[in-house]
């Protein structure tokens, strides 16, 4: 049973015997985010510096990858370029292609994890062509570029809630700095822990449409919010101005629409059970103390 603890929930494991098993806890998940996060706590410098490095490195991944790839394109492959549909929603065909855009969205959250769009099945094209000793380089490089978007995610979650804090929209404690270390650490210790549980007991691919649809969603309200600010504080400076408003903003929110229709409903479900809790945490907490609101 060890080998299932250390799986994705959902995931099917073949032990030593033979037997097959279901993934229980992604342990290794888990301890990732855990290091991510006491480094993060330590000092924001060095967890730059190991950033930096592990971009580089995966981007020299996945240029080798292309100057070796070349070769052995094989155009006949792309025929059909778009299989037909299975018969079910979601499956191959134009949904499928609407399903998958709008799995691999979250991939847009931060610029340096559009990257990681392809991770492992590049890998998987590396053995079709037999050469798996490059396919372990292929698979290190996903992982490097998977810890460079959780490092940066871990660091902007905590950001965030600092400045909500600070505005008086969260408790002071997501606003208190070490006296030393200079970091929220408060803030980033409650999201690390709350990430690894989360990431340790939930299938990934129930995670990737979660935070697909949630960031589909923000994009919605931020499209919104031009319309709205460029009404109501019309005389406000700006060094940069969206252009065609409202239509451009209009058409955003459309497409991101779009794509969220392309996500189970369950997802959905989710979705507003979370905008439920985030609401009431605005109305219960966050309006009444908000310093922005009363200025």
């Amino acid at each position: 049973m060890p080998s299932a603890f250390a799986a994705a929930p959902g995931t099917q494991v073949k032990l030593a015997d033979g037997t097959t098993v279901a993934g229980i806890v992604n342990i290794p998940a888990a301890l990732i985010i855990g290091i991510l996060t006491v480094m993060l706590m330590l000092g924001t410098k060095e967890s730059a510096r190991v950033n930096n490095i592990m971009v580089a490195l995966k981007l020299i991944v996945v240029l080798a990858f292309i100057l070796l790839g070349v070769g052995y394109i094989h155009t006949a492959n792309w025929h059909p370029f778009i299989p037909e549909n299975t018969g079910e929603f979601g499956l191959f065909g134009w949904s499928g292609i609407l399903r998958g855009a709008s799995v691999v969205f979250f991939a847009f959250i931060g610029f340096d994890a559009v990257s990681t769009c392809a991770q492992d099945p590049i890998a998987k094209g590396v053995d079709a062509i037999g050469l798996p000793w490059f396919s372990a380089l292929i698979k290190l490089g996903a992982l490097i570029g998977l810890t460079t978007v959780i490092l940066v995610l871990l660091y902007g979650q905590s950001r965030i809630f600092f400045t909500m804090s600070h505005d008086g929209l969260l408790p002071p404690m997501f606003s208190r700095v070490h006296p030393t270390l200079q970091t929220p650490y408060l803030s980033q210790l409650l999201i690390g822990i709350i990430v690894a549980v989360i990431a340790a007991l939930t299938p990934i691919d129930i995670l990737g449409e979660m935070v697909s649809i949630g960031t589909l969603f923000a994009f919605v309200l931020v499209c919104g919010a031009i319309v709205y600010l460029r009404r109501s504080d019309a005389d406000v400076h700006r060094p940069f101005r969206v252009p065609n408003v409202p239509w451009l903003p209009l058409l955003g929110i459309l497409f991101c629409l779009l794509l969220m229709a392309g996500l189970p409903l369950v997802t959905w479900m989710r979705l507003i059970v979370w905008l439920i809790i985030g609401l009431i945490v605005y109305f219960v907490y966050g309006s009444r103390r908000s310093r922005l609101r009363h200025a």
